[in-house]
């Protein structure tokens, strides 16, 4: 398995590789909320490529922390991460403003720097979970991201009514602690969850 930092040619494979996880794509196969929780699920997923719309391509393009697992030249796994200050030059949608609103200017933000890193989406493609990949992928973008200089490490990972509770355990195991919950709106319901806030602060080691 080779793992190597996205290229723009790789967006049609990561977006395929993320809607094989999207929580609608899993409860169209038939996933009950039990396997979701314990598989892990993604919840944004992007469009490949768009002038208008978010979309993997263009992230690629201007992250540098954005990283894919391949092997047989088939990419089997990904891991989308940004600064703050790179998620200003994306298209956006709400949930991205509402993420820059929060962690950086917000009543309820901690002042952030913003060349902290936010780990948007892991992915694994459903036939190769289980056999450590994302761990790998992970540990390689956490290494890179503090070789970088950032600051920390941030993400946000659903607690509730849904919990991923395959996600939340491999950020445990790479070191974030969850050190605050906030409400946001289900993308596909509109109703209240619940999402826990994750760091690892590499200035505290």
């Amino acid at each position: 398995m080779e793992i190597r930092k996205a290229l723009p040619r790789d967006a049609q494979d990561v977006w395929q590789a993320a809607m094989d996880r999207s929580r609608d794509q899993m409860q169209s196969r038939g996933a009950s909320n039990r396997e979701l929780g314990l598989d892990g699920f993604i919840l944004y997923p992007l469009q490949a490529e768009s002038e208008t719309q978010p979309n993997y391509k263009q992230r690629i393009s201007l992250s540098p922390h954005f990283w894919v697992a391949i092997e047989n030249e088939e990419i089997i796994a990904f891991c989308m991460g940004y600064s703050f200050s790179d998620m200003q030059k994306f298209v956006r949608e709400k949930n991205d403003d509402d993420i820059l609103y929060y962690f950086t200017s917000g009543l309820d933000a901690w002042n952030n720097d913003q060349s902290a890193v936010y780990l948007s989406q892991w992915v694994t493609r459903y036939e190769r979970r289980n056999r450590g990949i994302m761990q790998a992928v992970v540990k390689k973008f956490f290494e890179h991201a503090q070789e970088s200089g950032a600051p920390a490490v941030v993400c946000e990972i659903a607690q509730s009514p849904l919990k991923n509770e395959a996600s939340t355990a491999l950020a445990k195991k790479m070191g974030m602690k969850m050190i605050a919950t906030r409400t946001k709106t289900d993308p596909a319901t509109g109703a209240s969850r619940v999402t826990g806030v994750f760091m690892r602060d590499f200035r505290t080691g």
